[in-house]
């Protein structure tokens, strides 16, 4: 009984003394001065060479030798006598540098971006920089702490970092957070899924993907359930049954456009630099306006870290380059750039690009139904670049400047015995963005952005047949200005509010030449828009909720619209989670498709703005309720919704069939359910994704006002497998899902006198489904360290079995045999890729 109560004591009592012993520690400068005084000596000392040596006293019955070398033990000082009463003390290491580190992941060895490093007593507060790098402003003997959402937090002493470099420290990853993060890995590594319901990518944590030789943005949405593309191309993007100009696309808080390269089979936005995308399907934060579907934030701003990084990667359609230098102490610069090689080379993956993106357009049909023959070349390329400042201006203030190019060029020139004619089409987007972000101290921070987009595509056809000539031309200028301000109570409350206005001005232009006809239109509508809201967790983080709500004023249209946004949360308990989100969104831009061979059949829509006539204002409500149950190493999600968008415009939908030339208004609603089963056996990460969809249109104008909505898509599956081994990893995955749905001719009526009258009778609209799409892909990759240098090789292969998938179907009468022709629109066939990548 006495031993264990002498060993409750000792453990009792053990932390005291080791407090008391702590406690006992002095400035280093303090205890030179002691013995100074003691022995009658004097040092010579830098006081900024000793500040971060906070030691114990020697023992006082110690001689001044022992004394001295205790001194040297515990510290990385050189004391040495000059005469028998001065004595000189000197750092070995030298301070040249500040205290500085490098945090990495304990198990991958990546740096650690966005770490908050604070020293204790101080309001001094930093976050790690793009590989982790640290760098501390001010020197100090206290205790420094480090925390990240995603890792232990770690406590380092000050002494740590007095060394001759900027040393390595390991931080323990947290799998699972329960008050942070609801899925580390969602479908690859790289992708998480956060407890207000929205998704973060990060390309340069990617896994593998199959069919993708590198991280493409918007690609990689298209694995997510939920989201899908009719067409295959990032710029038709379907959210839950809405249209691509339902979805907010930002970079840096620019406004993009212009969402694809390629004519949408690749993502304008350069992969290299370090991105982290948000989207949000539903639930979105009241800060973000002008959307009745998702919205998409890309952000590339890091916070300051010295040091220097370069990437280069080439493929066989374009190659690119990112990197990042000081210019000072205190600030980098970042560029980033690519381009295609497309109008030099001609590879496998260029060409069947091209046969998928020009089939039946006037490009190819020019050649197909022509009496002569037509010879035909073409010359395409595209680029973007993108530019970066970051500035620290002081431990509270810093500043971003942003900047992105994005163009895209092609050319036909055709030739018959008798006549030529030239096409041009030029689709270009360019932006800047200026962000100035105050943390005052841990509980107020506040925020200052600008920024400007600027959007422009022009068309030019010259008709071999005729020599007639038309131009067109959709121009948009968009300005920006918001001002927030965050208030954090304390870890389980806080409160934000923010104010926004923006100017949108839209310009269209159509000229012809014979018959001479041009028509031009401006239109401006300014937008002021205040937000409010609050995040509330309880003490166990067990329950979260985050309340929003924003109210728009269109000078336009003359309304007030309110917005409010909701995301609940509830842990069940360890393995499952339940969410509410809901939300009311409005928007006062969207495409219209004035014809469906505008734009040489290739790109067809042109921005307009609401007017409260023939283009209303879009008025969006979506709610869901998502249950998710993650356990070890699998992961299962279910989530059904609601989502009902009024003011929709019949022009913007892309109808092929009775109702191509009848415009009007009106709405379309979805239910459906999304699914996810994600589970790791051994080295193999599989993934199983299921959609439902029941999106149904009502025109009050059209007869039946309800129908099948042009972008339905009933069931949807991708499934996935990734073998991950040391530095391989390759991947095969399929995508099936029911076919577009299309409306069948019921007759027809040919006018001999005057062609242009004939028309097609239709069956009931979009009645029919195409046959089912299905197509599998794979990617492979193989990581090697060469010296300080990485280098990977990427493939990939699309439609690994070359199916036939038809996309689309719509009719047409052939005037030269006057009869009801069907036209399909095909898939991208086999499509081999390979790619280099090179980070110095």
């Amino acid at each position: 009984m006495f031993n264990k109560r002498f060993l409750f004591f000792i453990l009792f009592l053990f932390p005291i003394l080791c407090a008391a012993q702590d406690d006992r520690k002095k400035p280093l400068s303090e205890i030179l001065d002691a013995i100074g005084r003691e022995y009658n000596i004097s040092f010579n000392k830098i006081d900024e060479e000793l500040i971060v040596y906070r030691i114990s006293p020697p023992d006082s019955k110690l001689s001044l030798s022992e004394k001295l070398k205790y001194i040297e033990k515990h510290t990385r000082l050189r004391i040495e006598a000059v005469n028998d009463k001065y004595y000189s003390v000197f750092n070995d290491v030298g301070m040249d540098k500040p205290l500085c580190g490098y945090l990495l992941d304990k198990e991958t060895g990546q740096g650690i971006e966005n770490a908050q490093i604070s020293i204790e007593g101080s309001t001094t507060s930093l976050a790690s920089g793009i590989n982790g790098f640290f760098s501390i402003p001010e020197l100090t003997p206290n205790l420094i702490s480090i925390n990240h959402l995603g890792y232990e937090p770690k406590i380092i002493n000050p002494q740590d970092l007095y060394v001759s470099d900027c040393p390595k420290i390991f931080l323990t990853p947290i799998i699972l957070q329960l008050n942070e993060v609801i899925a580390e890995r969602y479908l690859t590594l790289g992708i998480t899924k956060k407890e207000f319901g929205e998704l973060v990518l990060k390309p340069r944590k990617f896994g593998l993907l199959p069919g993708l030789t590198e991280p493409d943005v918007l690609q990689t949405m298209l694995q997510i359930p939920g989201i899908a593309s009719i067409d295959e191309t990032v710029s038709n993007i379907s959210v839950r049954g809405g249209t691509h100009d339902q979805n907010l696309f930002l970079w840096n808080g620019i406004r993009i456009y212009q969402t694809g390269h390629f004519f949408g089979l690749i993502s304008p936005f350069n992969p290299l630099p370090s991105t982290s995308i948000t989207i949000y399907k539903n639930g979105t934060s009241a800060f973000y306006g002008e959307s009745v579907s998702s919205t998409v934030d890309i952000t590339s701003s890091t916070p300051f870290a010295p040091g220097f990084y370069t990437a280069f990667n080439a493929d066989m359609i374009s190659a690119s380059f990112f990197t990042k230098v000081n210019i000072d102490t205190k600030s980098d610069i970042q560029v980033s750039g690519r381009r295609s090689y497309t109008d030099v080379l001609e590879t496998p993956t260029y060409k069947s690009y091209r046969e998928r993106v020009f089939q039946n357009t006037t490009i190819t049909d020019l050649a197909q139904n022509s009496d002569l023959p037509v010879k035909s070349d073409d010359n395409f390329y595209f680029y973007d670049f993108s530019l970066q400042y970051n500035r620290q201006i002081d431990s509270l203030h810093t500043l971003t400047v942003n900047g992105i190019g994005i163009h895209n060029f092609l050319e036909i020139k055709q030739k018959t015995p008798v006549a030529q004619r030239e096409v041009h089409l030029i689709q270009q987007n360019f932006g800047a963005s200026i962000a100035f972000n105050s943390d005052w101290n841990l509980k107020h921070k506040s925020f200052v952005k600008g920024n400007f987009s600027w959007y422009d595509v022009e068309a030019e056809n010259e008709a071999i047949e005729n020599y007639q000539e038309t131009f067109q031309k959709n121009r948009i200028f968009t300005k920006d200005l918001s001002v927030g301000y965050t208030f954090s109570g304390s870890q389980q409350f806080g409160v934000a509010v923010g104010y926004e206005i923006n100017e949108t001005s839209i310009i269209n232009l159509d000229r012809i030449n014979d018959p001479e006809f041009s028509k031009r239109s401006k239109e401006v509508n300014v937008t002021n828009s205040g937000v409010a809201e609050v995040q509330f967790k309880s003490k166990y983080s067990d329950i979260y909720t985050k309340v929003g709500v924003r109210v728009n004023s269109y000078s336009k249209t003359g309304k007030i619209i309110t917005e409010p946004r909701l995301s609940l949360g509830k842990l069940l308990n360890e393995k499952f989670r339940i969410e509410l989100l809901g939300e009311r969104k409005s928007q006062s831009m969207s495409q219209i498709i004035d014809l469906q061979q505008d734009f040489l059949g290739i790109e067809k829509r042109r921005w307009v703005l609401a007017n409260d006539t023939e283009t209303p204002l879009q008025i969006s409500w979506q709610s869901s309720v998502a249950l998710t149950y993650n356990y070890k190493d699998l992961l299962l999600t279910i989530e059904p919704f609601y989502k009902k968008t009024e003011g929709i415009s019949s022009n913007s939908q892309g109808f092929q069939n009775q109702f191509e030339f009848l415009d009007t208004t009106g709405s379309y609603t979805v239910f459906g359910g999304e699914f996810l089963f994600q589970k790791k056996i051994w080295r193999f990460y599989n993934w199983l994704s299921y959609t439902y969809n029941n999106n149904e249109y009502n025109f009050i104008g059209y007869v039946p006002p309800q129908f099948r909505n042009n972008y339905s898509i009933s069931n949807a599956i991708s499934a996935a497998t990734v073998y991950e081994w040391n530095n391989y990893k390759i991947g095969i995955g399929c995508k099936w899902h029911t076919g577009k749905v299309v409306t069948e001719p019921d007759g027809y009526n040919i006018d001999t006198e005057n062609p242009a009258n004939s028309i097609i009778e239709y069956k009931y609209p979009n009645s029919k489904e195409l046959n089912d799409y299905f197509q599998v892909n794979l990617s492979f990759s193989k990581n090697w360290k060469i010296g300080k240098s990485d280098f990977s090789l990427n493939g990939a292969v699309t439609n690994l079995l070359n199916r036939q998938n038809i996309l689309n179907r719509y009719y047409r009468i052939n005037k030269q045999n006057n009869n009801i022709e069907s036209v399909n629109i095909y898939s991208i066939g086999f499509t081999p890729n390979l790619g280099l990548k090179l980070i110095l």
